[in-house]
């Protein structure tokens, strides 16, 4: 199970943190 879950869980930590690296420069951009 742990096996499986590890891969899902670093995709969705890059795909978080791809996320908010856009938000934030998007909010550099605007301000």
């Amino acid at each position: 199970m742990s096996v499986v879950l590890k891969p899902i869980h670093s995709y969705l930590l890059t795909y978080t943190a791809k996320i908010a690296l856009q938000f934030y420069v998007g909010l550099q951009l605007t301000t």
